[in-house]
């Protein structure tokens, strides 16, 4: 018996949903894949651009219309805001976490305190409410200072020393750059070691990983520069072994899983652990409740669509325990490169509205993110542009191949590094 196919909804703009809308259009469940708002990168009868994102009556509205049998939900902010919920009310199929286990990733002190409930190895912390308790965790040595809401991969300040630390705990707290979100204040002690990115599909019991991706946050090469919501990423990641999968999905996921549903609010889609690995072991630095960007869009043409069906794993993910009898999902073999290609004055002050020309060089993935259709160009639209993704039969060679396309397409003050993939982040 043929299982009936399915009309999908992917919700969000960026090179993330763009690899989602990619994938998933290659399964035999999907009838039609639509977008909302989608980018320049989808196709336009399939995008529904004055849609945003946390438009809920309008993804409701456009459910109905598009006769839609399974909502993906790509962003962190509509996942906060409660759009599973809203969609869990209209009896509506959605993959992705509820309100209130979207915590994991919307309050980092909520994740803390699960750290603590299961012994899930974690940095020394400390929150701090006020600037004079600020103060206090600053001169307890704590240099890592984060925003405990929703900053879009921005909120953090790696500091130098004790003054860095409490300026960095004003800008926050006083200067409110991230308003809410940096409401309450969380210090972390400094770890030191490589960084990798773990995503697993979770249907509240189980869960299933993807190969471990290593993403640089940093602006320019060497790893240097300010933060950014992701210049590039690599996958698989040589030095996370198979024995290394194995404790981290019993240590950091399961146990996760366990206390979530322990607590009433199961957790059901992309859970994302971004570890370290130091002279101690693995660490937890933070939890995403969805497919993070860019790693996404490195794993995405590694997955072998012809033997592992994302969307069956998707549809089964809702159901509770209903991954028991699903195996691992199947790799085609080699390494993936993703290089961002970012606009002049990213992260900061973006330019957009750029001219991008050389876009129909083949050889790599394309996965769009900031862009848009005007007249008959593509434009910048955003920070974060293009991912250019190559993929071989070694990291090497991917990285290469990601290289020569990222050279060939462009638009004025395009910036980007060459070193993903070779250089490997070290400290946090």
């Amino acid at each position: 018996m043929t299982a009936q196919k399915l009309n999908v909804l992917v919700v969000g703009s960026g090179g993330r949903e763009h690899a989602l809308y990619w994938l998933i259009s290659q399964s035999p469940r999907a009838n039609r894949v639509v977008c909302a708002p989608g980018n320049g990168g989808i196709l336009s009868e399939n995008r529904f651009k004055d849609i945003k994102e946390t438009d809920f009556h309008g993804i409701l509205e456009l459910v109905r219309l598009c006769e839609i049998g399974l909502v993906v939900v790509g962003p962190e902010v509509p996942l906060a805001a409660g759009l599973v919920d809203v969609l869990h009310q209209h009896g509506v199929l959605v993959y992705g976490p509820t309100m209130a286990a979207a915590q994991l990733e919307w309050s980092k002190i909520f994740t803390k305190e699960v750290c603590h409930a299961m012994g899930i190895p974690t940095a020394k912390w400390q929150a701090a409410w006020t600037m004079q308790e600020a103060e206090q965790c600053a001169a307890a040595g704590l240099r890592v200072v984060k925003a405990n809401g929703l900053c879009a991969g921005k909120g953090v300040t790696v500091a130098e020393n004790q003054a860095e630390a409490i300026e960095a705990a004003y800008k926050l707290l006083v200067d409110q750059i991230f308003g809410k979100a940096g409401s309450v204040v969380l210090f972390e002690e400094k770890l030191t070691g490589r960084e990798c990115s773990i995503m697993a599909i979770c249907d509240g019991t189980n869960a299933i990983l993807l190969p471990p991706a290593r993403d640089h946050k940093r602006l320019r090469e060497g790893d240097q520069g300010p933060n950014t919501g992701g210049m590039g990423a690599y996958a698989p990641v040589p030095d996370v072994s198979a024995h290394d999968l194995e404790y981290i999905k019993h240590t950091f996921f399961l146990r996760t899983l366990q206390h979530m549903a322990n607590l009433g609010t199961p957790f059901h889609g992309t859970l994302y652990a971004g570890l370290m690995k130091t002279r101690d072991g693995y660490k937890l630095l933070e939890y995403n409740v969805r497919f993070g960007d860019p790693e996404t869009q490195a794993i995405v043409p590694l997955i072998d669509h012809r033997r592992s069906d994302i969307v069956e794993y998707m549809l089964a993910s809702i159901k509770p325990n209903g991954l028991a009898s699903f195996g691992p999902i199947h790799l085609t073999g080699g390494s993936s490169v993703c290089t961002v290609l970012a606009s002049e004055g990213y992260p900061n002050q973006p330019t957009t509205g750029r001219r991008i020309v050389g876009i129909g060089h083949h050889g790599a993935h394309l996965f769009h993110a900031g862009t848009d259709r005007r007249s008959q160009n593509l434009i910048t639209s955003g920070g974060r542009v293009l991912g250019v993704i190559g993929t071989g039969s070694t990291l090497e060679a991917a990285r290469q191949t990601s290289l020569a396309v990222a050279e060939r397409v462009t638009f004025c003050g395009v910036q980007y590094r060459r070193d993903i993939g070779l250089e490997q982040p070290q400290a946090r």
